[in-house]
């Protein structure tokens, strides 16, 4: 809404019960959690200030903490699901060298994109292109090895 004056846009945060719901589940307060998406630290070594997002500046705000938050629960997830595979065969390598126990997804076409992504559709963009750079490093691993192999000069490359 509207700032002070009309040369000031400011942003704020109306709905206050999803506010405490947000801020208690990222262990914080809600004056802590709306000071965070709706202004800026401008900050100086001798100065502490604060300057006030606009509404598109707050919502970008908001997207950006929740595509981090959705970033890392997927991490979490995915650690979570190879430390319960590793623990009948005593490690992560150990699941991966008997090839037992594995969760397969591939789609190597990329990003789909869409008006709307759904927190699914986003784990599944992002688990895709995390697989496309595995499988990417593994094929150019092959290669490198089959070169060798044949007696071709290549460069070494570190993946």
């Amino acid at each position: 809404e509207k700032g002070a004056s009309d040369y000031e846009e400011n942003s704020e945060v109306t709905n206050s019960d999803m506010l405490e719901l947000a801020a208690s589940q990222l262990g914080t307060t809600g004056e802590k959690l709306e000071r965070a998406l709706t202004q800026k630290d401008i900050s100086t070594n001798r100065e502490k200030m604060f300057k006030n997002n606009n509404v598109e500046q707050a919502i970008d705000a908001r997207d950006a903490l929740a595509k981090g938050i959705y970033a890392y629960l997927f991490e979490w997830l995915i650690q979570r699901i190879n430390i319960s595979l590793a623990k009948d065969h005593g490690t992560k390598e150990a699941v991966s060298n008997e090839h037992t126990s594995i969760i397969g997804v591939l789609d190597i076409f990329g990003f789909e994109t869409f008006d709307w992504n759904s927190f699914e559709q986003l784990c599944i963009n992002y688990c895709n292109e995390k697989l496309q750079f595995h499988f990417n490093n593994h094929i150019f691993q092959l290669e490198q090895t089959e070169y060798k192999s044949e007696g071709i000069d290549v460069s070494q490359i570190t993946f």
